[in-house]
């Protein structure tokens, strides 16, 4: 079990960019998963961010 799931946020890693959601345990990221994933924990969206290595940007569209 995880303590907090970010949801719907647009990752970018080194090799890809994709909608999904970011699962932390103990402060730390534990999972990046698909947007359809969604194991039991906390929520919190990321909705209209970016989420890069490092911060969190919000997207201005």
């Amino acid at each position: 079990m995880y303590d907090l799931l970010v949801k719907n946020g647009k990752i970018v890693t080194a090799d890809a960019v994709f909608d999904g959601n970011i699962a932390v345990k103990n402060g730390k990221i534990a999972a990046l998963m698909s947007a359809g994933e969604e194991p039991e924990a906390a929520r919190s969206s990321m909705q209209r961010k970016l989420c890069v290595p490092g911060r969190s940007i919000r997207m201005r569209i």
